[in-house]
């Protein structure tokens, strides 16, 4: 038996919630592996090349990094487009992949074209998006701060603090 308030079943809504959470922890699970993986590959790198005066190899190595990243991040939207094509929502992966990528991006430049009973689906996908480029952001200061003491000490500046 449904409960329904204002054109909303709450059922519907609680196993579209466990749905969406499950996805949510597994990919923002995915999203630190990863994003852990490939600082500490940066910050080995900086500190081999810098140690051996190879201070040019450490912006290679930055931008590596940071196209690394975006990887990951296409990963996830692949990820979310496969659990709309699969649970049926979209009748192409295409049509799935394109509604993941604008809704994880929160361009919205996809038209919501959710069946019935999965229109909270994209808020998940959504704040996955949100919470995962603000990581990655994070992630990127920590990898400028290293490029630029590397740039400093090619150059010969003093770090001031």
């Amino acid at each position: 038996m449904a409960v329904v308030v204002d054109d909303l079943n709450l059922w519907w809504l609680a196993c579209e919630s466990f749905v969406g959470l499950t996805m949510l922890f597994l990919l923002l699970y995915w999203h630190g592996h990863w994003q852990l993986r490939i600082g500490l590959r940066f910050q080995r790198e900086h500190d081999r090349l810098v140690g051996k005066g190879r201070v040019n190899s450490v912006f290679f190595q930055f931008y590596i990094s940071m196209v690394l990243l975006a990887a990951v991040h296409l990963g996830e939207i692949f990820l979310w487009g496969l659990s709309i094509f699969f649970l049926g929502l979209q009748d192409s992966l295409r049509g799935a992949l394109l509604l993941a990528g604008s809704t994880y991006t929160t361009v919205g430049f996809e038209a919501d074209t959710m069946p019935a009973g999965w229109t909270f689906y994209p808020i998940f996908i959504a704040v996955s998006g949100l919470f995962s480029f603000a990581w990655t952001t994070a992630r990127m200061m920590g990898m400028s701060d290293l490029s630029r003491q590397a740039f400093f000490q090619k150059h010969k500046i003093p770090v001031e603090m």
